[in-house]
């Protein structure tokens, strides 16, 4: 049988030792909302949002599951055999794709490693500003305007790399 999620509460299990989800799911009207614990895949924790549809599984007389949820239709139509989405309501999405790609809220831009990044600009900008020219004769002098260049702007806090 198939639901539509009403609600939800983090609670805990019958031996009071896990987290469980439990969902109130409408069954056949308004009148008849269940609470039904949701089971998803493992490594794969989600709330299904709000008037989304799940199917509800009876796991005894008094135990239901739901085993799937899903937003109407809003499937990717993008992705290849075995690559994977993952998306918040609010837009935010991870794309794992089969040649080991992944794509964060898009693929218009590139990841660094930006404290790497940082340490050896940092590193030029010292060494410019330390460099001497050499002008007629042995005569060098220093630079009079010295660079105050940085790539701090450039950080994005939100993505986090190894």
């Amino acid at each position: 049988m198939t639901g539509i999620v009403r609600g939800f509460e983090v609670t805990k299990n019958r031996d009071g030792t896990k987290n469980i989800l439990m969902l109130k799911v409408e069954i056949s009207g308004p009148d008849d909302v269940q609470s039904v614990e949701y089971m998803s895949h493992a490594g794969d924790d989600h709330i299904p949002p709000i008037d989304s549809i799940v199917i509800v599984l009876q796991a005894g007389k008094a135990w239901k599951i739901a085993i799937a949820s899903n937003e109407g239709n809003n499937f990717d139509s993008s992705l290849n055999e075995g690559e994977r989405k993952l998306y918040a309501p609010g837009g935010a999405y991870i794309k794992l794709l089969d040649d080991g790609k992944i794509e964060l809220n898009g693929n218009t831009d590139f990841a660094v490693a930006f404290n790497d990044l940082k340490a050896g600009f940092d590193q030029f900008r010292v060494d410019y500003n330390a460099h001497f020219h050499t002008e007629t004769g042995t005569v060098t002098t220093v630079p009079t305007v010295f660079s105050i260049a940085s790539i701090d702007s450039a950080k994005v806090a939100g993505v986090k790399l190894p």
